[in-house]
């Protein structure tokens, strides 16, 4: 809670790999965040999706987080920028 105000954020891990560095940052965020009162719920995003099941927590959300691994500055070889 900040303030009065209740507040929930989604993260999302746009890495196909898992417990790398992408996740390790949004677990640390997650950490400060709750620490904070804010309650944060991390999901994995992968190419077969998941979207049926990740949506209705868009409309809860108060904030998202889309964590993307980036190799050569390039996020994720373009996989989020089609």
């Amino acid at each position: 809670m900040i303030g009065d105000v209740y507040m929930k954020a989604l993260l999302i891990n746009g890495s196909p790999r898992t417990n790398v560095c992408t996740f390790t940052v949004l677990t640390e965020l997650k950490n400060t965040l709750e620490k904070e009162g804010i309650d944060a719920q991390t999901s994995k995003c992968v190419f077969d999706d998941i979207v049926n099941e990740v949506a209705p927590k868009f409309a809860e959300a108060d904030a998202f987080v889309i964590g993307a691994p980036v190799y050569y500055a390039s996020p994720a070889s373009g996989a989020i920028c089609r």
